[in-house]
């Protein structure tokens, strides 16, 4: 059982859970009020996750984030409100399960897990969230500043605005990875649209696409892998085992 702040804690079970092998489960918990509060919720959110991490029904499941009750696959979690005590969902997908009354309900186990054998993490994995009008400079960059891949919060099923297609071009023949992922909570990206910097044109270019794993843990995924030193065919066969294409 690891306690952890609730900012990050997505990530760093998310890396756990591509990184540990045990059949073990890890179950991260924390708080959203602090132990002086009257209705603080740290307590109970570390009792129910030692019965989680006691439970032999988790065995196998990998790490997951237990909170307010509700069992979470690490890979599918988000917290989603800056403070409420219910703040970690599973965005179309819903929870594993929940500890009730003291006992704990599985309900189903992840499907989409990967493991990746590495002692590094490669640091040098950016992150840009597109908008309207965002420009492709900060890919040449990335390029000129020794960046070793970058991952995109691309617009809905991974399109970008124009003068992406060829920055990512541009990326790839420099052997620099770039992952499309979206800024949407629910769904998958696959290349669908085409002209400038659609999903097809990003896909034509060299963009790997991140399904439905998140941006931020798409970075940590491409973190892990780069630290692995895989080889290009290595690392696509990683990302689609992790459920991404």
């Amino acid at each position: 059982m690891v306690t952890h702040g609730t900012d990050t804690m997505e990530e760093s079970a998310y890396l756990s859970d591509i990184l540990v092998t045990s059949e073990k489960p890890v179950v991260f918990t924390g708080a959203q009020r602090h132990a002086g509060e009257p209705d603080t919720d740290g307590p109970r959110n570390i009792a129910d996750a030692i019965r989680c991490a006691a439970s032999d029904a988790l065995r196998g499941i990998g790490t997951v984030v237990l909170f307010e009750g509700d069992i979470h696959a690490a890979r599918e979690v988000s917290k989603t409100h800056t403070s409420r005590v219910d703040a970690f969902r599973s965005a179309g997908l819903g929870k594993l399960g929940e500890v009730d009354g003291g006992e704990v309900y599985l309900y189903r186990r992840p499907t989409q897990r990967v493991h990746v054998a590495t002692k590094r993490l490669e640091s040098r994995v950016e992150l840009m969230l597109l908008g309207l009008g965002s420009s492709p400079e900060y890919l040449d960059f990335c390029l000129q500043s020794g960046v070793k891949a970058v991952v995109l919060a691309a617009f809905g099923r991974g399109n970008a605005p124009r003068g992406f297609a060829d920055a990512v071009r541009r990326l790839s023949t420099h052997n620099i990875p770039v992952i499309v992922a979206s800024r949407c909570p629910e769904g998958r990206t696959l290349p669908v649209y085409g002209r400038d910097s659609g999903g097809c044109s990003l896909a034509a270019a060299g963009a790997y696409f991140s399904g439905s794993l998140s941006p931020i843990k798409a970075r940590l995924l491409m973190s892990a892998l780069l630290g692995a030193g895989l080889t290009a065919a290595e690392l696509t066969a990683k990302i689609r085992g992790a459920g991404a294409s």
